[in-house]
């Protein structure tokens, strides 16, 4: 390979690679690009990097773990004692969104004290889009058993245990 600072591991990974700079290469027929890519990494049988200061693990078919040894999903995020499982930062290391390890998620705020907690100066949930529609569906303040369907059209502000047409 034409560039340097390059690493191949495994059975014909690198295959067809004739140019970039500082590749990584991990497993059998991991590749990249036959372009000019520089700080490239694929990791996985068959992984391929088609896009400089890239990372792909993996082909079709991957379940990634952090934090655990047999993901259930595509990405698994499991926690350690003590740390939250989720957490997202600015480019200035500001909190974003955090999900803790109780399940409350906080956007705006890194320490929600709720199952759902949207925080900041001009804090807004919009439930639709301006041309769709959009419902509220919850179960009875009080614990007790039912559902209740919250929809607004037009300023006015219903409430029903009727499952409304647009709550689907």
């Amino acid at each position: 390979v034409v560039g340097g600072n390059d690493v191949f591991l495994g059975y014909n990974s690198g295959t067809g690679v004739a140019t970039g700079t500082s590749l990584t290469l991990i497993g059998t027929y991991a590749t990249a690009a036959n372009s000019n890519l520089g700080n490239a990494t694929a990791i996985g049988a068959g992984a391929l990097v088609n896009s400089s200061n890239s990372l792909v693990l993996g082909s079709s078919g991957v379940s990634v773990g952090i934090g655990s040894s047999s993901p259930v999903a595509t990405l698994s995020l499991q926690g350690t004692s003590g740390t939250n499982p989720l957490y997202i930062a600015s480019s200035t290391g500001a909190g974003l969104m955090v999900v803790q390890q109780n399940g409350n998620v906080g956007i705006g705020t890194t320490t929600p004290s709720t199952s759902f907690q949207v925080a900041g100066t001009q804090p807004t949930v919009r439930i639709g889009a301006s041309s769709l529609a959009g419902c509220i569906e919850m179960g009875n303040s009080d614990g007790s058993s039912g559902i209740n369907y919250i929809t607004v059209l037009n300023g006015t502000l219903t409430a029903t245990t009727t499952k409304p047409s647009m709550c689907q």
